[in-house]
């Protein structure tokens, strides 16, 4: 962007635009030819994405393309870029209709008009002349950065950790009200944050007229309108003003006020306001970066909270809702049917016999069932409804604007739905009913409370269990529930509780015939094989663990007892053995227990020992796997919190990277005459440092610490940063503790100890001779000696106010001049074997990514540096 000093375009005759487009309406020519004439172009898609590339960068235009019959939508969205940063020139471009084109730019009060028939040097033409017109409007940039100014910019990232201890919006914004009310001394903060909730913050640091309260609010959420379209409800929106005073006889009307969207990565989700109620000159460019800093963190901030939240009211099992979550939209449910008198219901689902699948296969089938199932149960929702699990196998589901009829109507779907769903069916089969209570806010006696209308649905399940399961019962008062319907597998006789699969092998029938009708009436799954040859067959086709417990007779003609247990010991690991003996024997229950067997029955059976027996094999099932299962689920469970952390320090990192992205943005304000010169930088050292196979690990680390390595100037006064002459003994004090002001700087951040390293290094010579440590050779770290080589180079190749650059020749003759005292001779000869292909990328600019070298993301950075030297 223009110097503050000299209202000509950087680099004479070069600018840097911004196009503005509707999805599929992007521009139409072609961006290397505008190159050639002078446009360097960046395109971004109307709201969010063009937002974050405005906060980020510096554009010395913005080009805004009009899609025919859309202009609506296109004039709102500019208006308000144009509110935050009013000195940038606006082109309209395009649309088939030239008195469209001609309206719009009307509406914008812009004279500068490109119709798509314009050619490459027009077009670039008309760019040119409506930077050179917007540089005359842009504000001075005299605002001092003094080091508590800097101390509050490091202290942000901080605040994003500390407002997430108490993770609601309400506390995320609150906290952040009161930051930005110390680092910004304007009359009133605003800050509207939008998640679960729509929370607008208010601070005042003296008393405002209550219209003035009613005035930023309307102005906000017509700003709000401006960049989504979205129209939000004075009603729904929680206003927080504690902390204002109020009088009536203060002027209601504020004189200026200054509104930048908070962004997550595709929507706007809030706007951080400042506003002041007597000076109503325009905002000056610290100003917009300070509040374009401040609400991106906030973003960071709400995204973050947003993950939280997600993970914590989430079940990660099946994606619903858990328990936390339930309530907190039961609660907001509850809350609105009451003021705006609508009814609603409450259905709670239990799986019938759910716990004996676990016992009979394992947990991960269990698993696998209840996430079949809660996709089913959402399947019978309304887009209105809201499904939750809320603990083990019991399910929730909110039915606003549901009455008795209603919520009778979803209790029959689900029922019938889940009898006639046949559960993993690729190899298991399993069938399953469910057991539904149902309560509405609209029964005889009303409930009082959510929790109330919760309690009536649940003790409404109990008494459709009571009843024998596979139905639904609804509350209608207070004085007991009724049956409303069976399912239609409630019909079939002697339904079976799943997944008790039983083997009984003995020689004799009416044995079989006497445990099959004892077992069956216990609700179990039973199979009868007369012969160990027979049960050995079965089970070879069996799938996995089908046969929960295995009983055998002792002696049986062929192979015995004994004999079938060692053969099917390996098939059937999971499966418990019991013997069934008229007469055991030391050494026949010594030989059972090597065959794993878990119990012994004597001739003849009771009923009951037979079911308890049974029943003692099943639990000791059930803790044989969930021991197998803990084991396995361990590591996942490691390393899914780890995820959970990994996610949480990203969105950190990301707050502390746009800090310093931020800082720098700000230090390129101040050396406004060297724009770019640390982009270039990193773009050929890290081509240099591909040359010498760099890992990719280390390319970003030299990519990150080229950007930033002249971040700790942002302490050093004007008056020795911009000086134009030779610095004196004690200004060079002041400049020779950057690298080190840089390096603490950056220490802040944990992920770039790596980059902070190099940035500490990079005025150190070969020789031993330089700053800050004066260490030499290869004690200096390897990445600082590429960049400085680097640094050197482009620093005398480029122009400078004092002197023209360098020619190739020139350069070249430096860099081997100073080879081994201040470079590394090794850098400085792969540095001369590839100066060819380093030219082309100081010559191509930093606009593109050349001869196809990773481009790096960064921000853009700005120094002087005298003749033959690296930057002060």
């Amino acid at each position: 962007m223009q110097s503050s000093n000299d209202n000509s375009l950087p680099d004479r005759n070069h600018v840097r635009a911004l196009v503005l487009h509707h999805k599929a309406d992007a521009l139409s020519l072609d961006p290397d030819s505008l190159a050639q004439h002078g446009c360097f172009m960046e395109s971004a898609a109307y709201g969010a994405p063009a937002l974050r590339l405005l906060a980020r960068k510096d554009f010395d235009a913005l080009i805004v393309c009009v899609k025919t019959g859309h202009s609506g939508p296109t004039i709102a969205f500019v208006r308000e870029i144009a509110r935050i940063w009013p000195w940038l020139p606006l082109v309209v471009y395009g649309s088939d209709s030239e008195k469209e084109i001609r309206d719009v730019a009307a509406t914008l009060r812009t004279p500068h008009i490109l119709a798509r028939s314009t050619t490459d040097k027009e077009f670039c033409e008309t760019v040119i002349k409506a930077a050179a017109a917007g540089s005359a409007k842009r504000p001075a940039e005299s605002e001092i950065l003094t080091d508590e100014y800097c101390t509050a910019l490091r202290s942000l990232p901080y605040l994003v950790q500390s407002s997430l201890q108490t993770p609601t919006l309400v506390s995320v914004i609150d906290r952040f009200s009161h930051s930005l009310d110390q680092l910004m001394p304007h009359d009133i903060i605003g800050i509207l944050g939008i998640n679960d909730e729509v929370v607008l913050s208010l601070m005042a640091r003296d008393p405002i007229n209550p219209q003035t309260v009613e005035c930023l609010q309307s102005d906000i959420l017509s700003r709000l309108y401006g960049f989504t379209g979205r129209d939000i409800e004075k009603d729904l929106i929680r206003v927080q003003r504690d902390h204002v005073r109020l009088d009536d006889s203060l002027p209601a009307q504020p004189a200026r006020c200054l509104s930048v969207p908070i962004l997550d990565e595709e929507n706007v989700i809030g706007l951080c306001t400042v506003a002041d109620l007597q000076e109503n000159s325009a905002f000056s460019i610290n100003t917009v970066r300070l509040l374009t800093l401040v609400a991106g963190h906030i973003g960071s901030a709400i995204v973050a909270l947003r993950g939280m939240r997600s993970l914590g009211s989430h079940d990660p099992l099946t994606g619903l809702l858990n328990r936390t979550g339930l309530e907190d939209i039961l609660e907001r449910t509850w809350w609105m049917s009451r003021r705006y008198q609508f009814p609603m219901g409450i259905a709670v689902v239990d799986v019938d016999y759910f716990k004996t699948i676990n016992d009979s296969y394992d947990h991960s089938i269990g698993d696998q069932v209840l996430r079949e199932f809660s996709v089913l149960m959402k399947s019978m929702c309304r887009a209105s409804d809201v499904a939750a699990r809320y603990a083990g196998d019991e399910f929730v589901a909110i039915l606003p604007q549901a009455d008795e009829e209603g919520v009778r109507s979803f209790a029959e779907r689900l029922l019938e739905a889940t009898a006639n769903h046949v559960f993993l069916p690729q190899d298991r089969r399993i069938s399953l009913t469910v057991s539904v209570g149902v309560a509405t806010s609209l029964a005889p006696i009303p409930p009082t409370t959510s929790d109330d209308l919760l309690n009536r649905a649940d003790r409404a399940l109990l008494t459709a269990k009571r009843e024998g399961r596979n139905r639904s019962c609804i509350w209608p008062d207070q004085t007991g529930v009724v049956v409303a319907r069976r399912a239609p597998a409630d019909d079939k006789p002697n339904a079976k509780e799943p997944g008790q699969r039983i083997m009984v092998v003995d020689d004799e029938k009416n044995i079989l015939t006497a445990f099959k009708h004892i077992l069956e009436s216990g609700n179990h799954e039973v199979e009868t094989f007369s012969s160990a040859d027979d049960a050995i067959a079965r089970l070879k086709i069996a799938a996995e663990d089908e046969f929960a417990v295995i009983l055998t007779d002792l002696s049986m003609p062929g192979k015995d007892g004994i004999q079938f247990l060692h053969e099917i010991r390996a098939q059937s690991e999971l499966a418990v053995k019991i013997i069934i003996t008229g007469f055991a024997t030391v050494d026949s229950t010594v030989s059972g227990l090597r065959e794993g067997v878990f119990d012994i029955i004597q001739k003849p059976v009771r009923a009951a020992d037979l079911m308890a027996a049974v029943r003692r094999a099943q639990e000791y099932r059930r803790l044989r796997i969930d021991n197998v299962r803990y084991r396995e689920h361990l590591e996942e469970l490691v390393l899914e919190r780890s995820a959970q952390l990994a996610s949480s320090l990203e969105e950190i990192r990301k707050s502390h990277e746009f800090t310093l992205e931020a800082m720098v943005a700000m230090l390129d304000a101040r050396e406004d005459q060297t724009a770019r010169h640390s982009i270039r930088v990193r773009e050929l050292s890290v081509a240099l440092a591909e040359r010498m196979n760099f890992e990719e690990a280390d390319l970003e680390t030299i990519a990150m610490a080229a950007l930033l390595h002249d971040i700790g100037k942002i302490s050093v006064p004007d008056a020795v940063l911009l000086k134009p002459g030779p610095l004196l003994p004690e200004e060079w004090d002041i400049m020779r503790k950057h690298p080190e002001t840089g390096y603490r700087i950056l220490m802040t951040g944990s992920y770039l100890k790596d980059v902070a390293e190099l940035v500490y290094a990079h005025h150190e010579r070969y020789d031993g001779t330089g700053y800050p440590r004066g260490i030499h050779g290869k004690n200096i770290p390897v990445g600082a000696r590429v960049f400085a080589v680097i640094d050197a180079y482009e620093a005398m190749r480029s122009e400078r106010a004092y002197r023209s650059p360098l020619t190739q020749e020139q350069a070249v003759k430096e860099i081997k001049k100073n080879r081994g005292t201040q470079f590394d001779p090794d850098v400085v000869d792969i540095f001369l074997k590839n100066r060819p292909e380093m030219e082309r990328l100081l010559a191509e600019g930093t606009h593109h990514a050349a001869g196809g070298h990773k481009h790096w993301r960064a921000s853009q950075l700005r120094h002087q540096s005298p003749r033959g030297q690296p930057s002060k």
